[in-house]
């Protein structure tokens, strides 16, 4: 009896121990779940807010990615809710200015349209929008125009180090508000500079060729040391930035300058462009996450579609179908192609009809106008500004290449000086100082559907020869201080 006793207790004790493990383990799962529940509540990061347009003009609420980041359209006074969902720093645009945001959860901000396309930020937040703003009006066109610049690339870093240490980060440091930005902003911006920094170092050594006639730097001529492939590879892993556009950029111009150089890319053999395209996604494929395939492609397709073969996109498409992207999003991708290949047949011949050159362009006194204007001549396009210096220097050489042409080829030849410059006065001020003459437009930088964007313009001084047809004949054309550019046009003249 006793021995039955004792298996009883046991047995007992045994049961006890199944059963609080089962309620354990129900209740481990059940607490997970809740957790995750919570986790994505949290890491929607909703944001409420508020629209106050005293105008008739609507506000147009965007991502800073590159990569389709219009969200809505904004008609009325109205508070609206957006989920970050990884996003961290918006703008709203009315017009061409700018407003920067910068959301968080824990502020509340409202966002008021005043006269002459002005914002007022307000609330819980308002200190850090209001400096981030400040940034992007004084310090982010000063990090741009030193792109434009003639250096050295030790000259280019050491110029670029001096303005984000000494001048922008000093700013931030000392700024008044300082001491009341959230830990989590100012963490955001210090990463947020970071890769501004890294963006620009990118793109100098990607613009800066030995050759300006080819499209790609040789891999001999690339200054690697400016860059860390170390820093690189942490970077892929930063996913609390993919979305924001200097990231994006960054990486993307990285990927290309890492596969120039494990390629061996020369731009001496003409044929090694098609190959290296074919290297270029087999790389990414092989070591770049997913997750970023979709925003360097855009960067890439959108620069150098044109020059891809058709075997080469059909490489493409099979790589991103076997990456499991919607339709939608590999077409994105794929459309690139067609498009440039449209572009480069810009008038419809069937019916002789201008089908092309939807760019926004104004002359002197302010009219509306059309590249489609010049149609069947040969076309020579100088994009500059009034504060670039190395386009300056370009213009007594481009008053000698024209004197170069007999009166008869003139006719057959127009030369186009379109300037990005956004502001107007500035452009007129400096027609009269350079005593430039003939035909001569503006196309602000600022401007959505501006000539920089249209014709992928990043970094001036910059030259595009368009044939009689309307064919891009070349979109990175010689300088006129090239002596050999003179022969080349003549040879389009008499064609």
């Amino acid at each position: 009896f006793s021995i039955y006793i004792y298996f009883t207790i046991i047995l007992f004790v045994y049961m006890e121990i199944i059963f609080f493990r089962f309620l354990n383990m129900i209740f481990l799962r059940l607490f997970f779940l809740i957790f995750l529940f919570c986790s994505y509540s949290f890491s929607q990061q909703n944001v409420n807010i508020t629209f106050k347009l005293y105008t008739m003009d609507s506000l147009s609420v965007h991502t800073m990615s590159n990569v389709k980041n219009h969200l809505t359209t904004i008609y009325t006074d109205t508070i609206i809710n957006i989920g970050s969902m990884g996003y961290n720093l918006f703008y709203i645009q009315k017009n061409q200015n700018k407003c920067y945001l910068f959301l968080h959860p824990s502020y509340d901000l409202t966002i008021t349209s005043l006269e002459g396309d002005e914002f007022l930020i307000e609330g819980d937040g308002a200190d850090f929008n209001t400096f981030i703003n400040q940034y992007f009006n004084v310090f982010k066109p000063q990090v741009d125009s030193l792109l434009l610049e003639d250096y050295f690339s030790d000259q280019f870093e050491i110029a670029l180090y001096d303005l984000m240490n000494n001048n922008i980060m000093s700013f931030y440091q000392n700024h008044t508000l300082f001491s009341q930005f959230e830990n989590d902003a100012k963490k955001y911006f210090e990463h947020f500079l970071k890769y501004t920094y890294l963006d620009a170092l990118s793109k100098y050594l990607i613009k800066h060729k030995k050759d300006t006639n080819h499209l790609m730097p040789s891999y001999d001529d690339i200054n690697l040391e400016l860059l860390n492939r170390d820093l690189f590879h942490k970077a892929l892993e930063d996913t609390t930035y993919y979305s924001l556009d200097v990231f994006q950029s960054y990486i993307s111009n990285s990927i290309i300058l890492y596969a120039l150089f494990d390629y061996q890319y020369s731009s001496k053999n003409n044929d090694n462009f098609a190959h290296f395209n074919r290297y270029i996604f087999n790389f990414i494929e092989k070591k770049i996450p997913k997750k970023i395939w979709i925003f360097f492609l855009h960067h890439y397709m959108s620069q150098y579609a044109h020059y891809i073969d058709k075997s080469t996109m059909s490489y493409l498409d099979k790589m991103l179908q076997q990456g499991d992207f919607t339709k939608n999003t590999i077409q994105s991708i794929l459309d690139y192609y067609d498009l440039n290949n449209e572009k480069n047949t810009l008038f419809n011949h069937e019916n002789d009809v201008v089908s092309h050159f939807e760019f926004y362009m104004e002359n002197q006194k302010g009219d509306l106008v059309s590249l489609d204007d010049f149609q069947g001549k040969i076309l020579y396009i100088d994009i500059w500004a009034s504060w670039c210096g190395p386009c300056r220097k370009q213009f007594p050489y481009a008053k000698k290449l024209q004197k170069q042409f007999s009166r008869r080829a003139l006719k057959k030849i127009e030369f186009i000086y379109i300037s990005i410059d956004n502001d107007y006065d500035k452009w007129i001020e400096s027609l009269g100082k350079l005593n430039l003459t003939g035909h001569q437009f503006i196309s602000p930088a600022n401007h959505n559907n501006g000539a920089g964007n249209y014709f992928n313009v990043s970094s001036i001084p910059r030259y595009i020869i368009i044939g009689k047809q309307g064919e891009i004949v070349n979109q990175n054309a010689k300088r006129p201080s090239d002596e050999t550019l003179f022969h080349e046009l003549m040879d389009l003249i008499k064609q």
